[in-house]
């Protein structure tokens, strides 16, 4: 009689394991895009998104509009700093001629897919409601030209790929070594805060918030640059393995009190019956103060996590 036989484990001590920690903070941002684009229809931005409806009266619009704000201010750039964080892992694993080649497979047949397929029948009924007359297959051109054609959600494969492209460029050159660095200081994320504030009112004096250039908000971009720079950082140098729990308590204090202002600022907004648009940039000083507070969003919820469990390796969950 043979033994039976019994099925190998699913994850092994050198096999690929999934991290907890990325698949719940995936799911919980997944879930806080859908929100966000369905209150966007009822907060009164305008131009921020196709459905529109009547706006909300108050109380209810203050909410939604911070809801808004502040989700914009930390959404993206958590989903850029968690893939900052495999991106590492992946590049130090495969190397940079099989990691480019991965990232452009998964990065870029999706998005040409998409815009191949997906762009001509999504613009065609956008562009009905707007007044267009002529038939689907008239359109078809259109929804192409002039370049760069829509990409619709999977512009973020696209910035995805640049990052990681020039993230591997520079390891290149400069190659990083697993047990070099040190631990992340409160001082490296003061100085974030203070570089992204800066970008972004820089940036915003040309592309106003809200507004898209080449079908991107741009004026988001420094947050984007910054979650997926400390993401890789972080993957490299084991930072969120490590974090000192001082630090940990001093971020999360900064991220309500962060979170405090921006409420306070819609709040002031939303009594004075204030000009909305001089908080989005063209270089006032309104576009700085809103900069200022909006950093100081990313960079202290991005890195706010709780404390670890005991007798667990893992990365502390993100409460």
């Amino acid at each position: 009689m043979t033994a039976p036989r019994t099925r190998p484990p699913l994850h092994t001590e050198t096999g690929p394991q999934r991290l907890a920690w990325a698949d719940d903070l995936k799911v919980a941002l997944v879930a806080g895009v859908v929100l966000a684009h369905v209150i966007l229809a009822w907060n009164g931005l305008e131009g921020a998104w196709v459905l529109s409806e009547p706006t909300v009266r108050e109380p209810l619009l203050s909410i939604l509009l911070l809801v808004a704000i502040v989700g914009v201010a930390f959404g993206m750039p958590l989903f850029f700093m968690v893939a900052g964080v495999f991106t590492a892992k992946s590049l130090h694993r495969k190397g940079t001629r099989l990691f480019l080649r991965d990232r452009t497979i998964r990065l870029l047949v999706p998005s040409v897919a998409f815009v191949l397929l997906l762009t001509p029948p999504i613009e065609f009924v956008d562009s009905s409601n707007a007044g267009f007359r002529g038939s689907f297959w008239q359109y078809i051109p259109h929804s192409w030209w002039p370049l760069p054609p829509p990409p619709g959600p999977t512009w973020f494969l696209g910035v995805l790929l640049v990052f990681s492209a020039v993230y591997a460029v520079v390891r290149r050159s400069r190659p990083w070594h697993p047990g070099v660095g040190r631990r992340l200081r409160g001082r490296d994320l003061a100085g974030t805060v203070v570089l992204v504030a800066v970008m972004s009112y820089v940036v915003r004096i040309w592309a106003p918030f809200g507004q898209e250039r080449w079908h991107l908000a741009v004026a988001q971009a420094p947050g984007w640059v910054a979650g997926f720079t400390l993401g890789v950082l972080a993957g490299e140098r084991g930072w969120f393995d490590h974090l000192d729990a001082q630090l940990a308590t001093r971020v999360r204090h900064a991220a309500w009190a962060s979170m405090a202002g921006c409420a306070a600022l819609v709040a002031a907004l939303s009594t004075a019956d204030a000009d909305v648009d001089v908080f989005g940039g063209g270089g006032t000083w309104q576009s700085m103060a809103f900069a200022a507070v909006e950093a100081m969003v990313l960079v202290t919820v991005s890195v706010w996590p709780g404390r670890p469990r005991r007798g667990s390796s893992s990365w502390p969950s993100w409460v």
